[in-house]
């Protein structure tokens, strides 16, 4: 019964293939029984990596960012079985054993991901850039079932060139440039023909945005910020005070998880605020 096979014959062939089959899995020092599949395992892994989340970035953490960026990719190696379509349809057959991994098959995904499919692949990535990203996040996923003793290698992929870091690098703006911006902004923020409460939004809008762009900050920096972040530079003279200070960026509200301090000439800007 526990085969599932009607058939005498049949069902013994089974459980032979399948004692043959653990044998195996037990000389390589592989675990014996699995009930899950592969997409199982992902929901494994990814419940196994929200444990690591931090409020911020720090060793052997990730953040919240950085876990839906991981959930985000796997749908991709889910698309790329066929599991889930681009629209979030499931197929269930399609989600195989791991002992039926095709290695084979999985070191083409960076080719299928660049080819336009409008079922499994509709949006393929506009840079290389992104495909390295997600090569990232399945490795990992490969290495906590090597890990786990669920497979007994890692699969390989074909090698993606990465763009060069002029193609990658955001494009900045020169002096013309910002002080085209600036002025459009304060044009916008200073109009008129608008609510109380949408004028004062935007005067916001518009200090935040000189302040980022003079003191180097970050969206999520500056939103992180509180009043106890901002010193005085004893440096600077008297004059000099009312308009240059210290930002301090703790590192619970920065990118890389590291702090740094900022000489800033936004004293009147903060104030604005």
């Amino acid at each position: 019964k526990t085969t599932g096979c009607k058939d005498a014959d049949r069902a013994k062939d089974y459980a032979l293939d399948r004692k043959l089959e653990v044998m195996s899995r037990q000389k390589q020092g592989l675990k014996a029984r699995r009930v899950k599949k592969l997409v199982d395992f992902i929901n494994e892994f990814m419940k196994s990596e929200s444990k690591r989340v931090a409020s911020y970035n720090k060793p052997g953490f990730i953040t919240e960012d950085t876990f839906r960026l991981k959930s985000h990719h796997l749908k991709h190696l889910k698309r790329f079985f066929k599991v889930i379509d681009a629209t979030g349809k499931e197929y269930p057959q399609n989600n195989i054993r791991l002992e039926d991994l095709n290695y084979v098959k999985l070191r083409e995904y960076p080719t299928w991901r660049n080819e336009v499919d409008k079922k499994w692949n509709p949006t393929p990535p506009k840079t290389s850039h992104t495909i390295r990203a997600e090569l990232t996040t399945i490795r990992s996923y490969f290495e906590y079932l090597l890990n786990k003793g669920y497979i007994p290698k890692l699969p390989e992929f074909q090698k993606v060139r990465s763009e060069s870091l002029r193609v990658n690098r955001r494009d900045y703006l020169n002096l013309r440039e910002y002080t085209q911006t600036i002025n459009t902004l304060r044009k916008w923020s200073n109009a008129t023909n608008t609510t109380e409460t949408n004028s004062f939004n935007r005067k916001q809008a518009y200090f935040s945005i000189l302040i980022m762009s003079n003191a180097l900050l970050r969206i999520g920096e500056l939103k992180g910020l509180t009043w106890r972040d901002l010193e005085p530079n004893t440096n600077l003279s008297k004059a000099d005070q009312k308009i240059g200070h210290l930002i301090r960026v703790r590192k619970e509200v920065t990118k890389t998880g590291m702090p740094r301090t900022v000489q800033s000439a936004t004293v009147k800007r903060f104030n604005s605020l």
